[in-house]
């Protein structure tokens, strides 16, 4: 099923992004991905993304948050993809949308991507797992 919904894949470890976007790709969703905070933010304006998955403990990572969320006053949807050490409290005032940690099913980041990607997503619960 192809979907129309763009997901910036961000994560300086090895290998994530192409496991991460790989994912995202199989289950419809276009992914393109970056490997650091310059990169992210070249791409970021290239693809203009509806969803933005994102380590935010990598190099500038924070920066890279809240350049997103300062962006047209609002900015794509947030997830924290990370191994922690992070909690639900600190990624809701950060401005990501969910939180799943890299240990967690792949199934779990999927989720809360489609999750971002519903037009009937209200965000009313409090939208972080684990």
């Amino acid at each position: 099923m192809e979907n129309s919904q763009i997901v910036l894949v961000v994560d300086d470890t090895p290998g994530s992004v192409e496991r991460v976007a790989g994912l995202l790709e199989s289950a419809g969703f276009r992914a393109h991905t970056a490997q650091s905070a310059g990169a992210a933010l070249d791409a970021a304006h290239a693809t203009e993304p509806d969803i933005v998955v994102l380590e935010p403990l990598m190099e500038d990572g924070w920066e890279v948050t809240a350049w997103l969320r300062r962006r047209d006053g609002r900015g794509p949807a947030l997830v924290a993809l990370t191994r922690g050490p992070w909690d639900v409290s600190d990624s809701r005032a950060a401005g990501f949308d969910y939180l799943v940690m890299k240990a967690d099913d792949p199934q779990t980041l999927l989720a809360a991507v489609a999750l971002c990607a519903s037009p009937f997503d209200s965000n009313d619960g409090d939208g972080f797992s684990s």
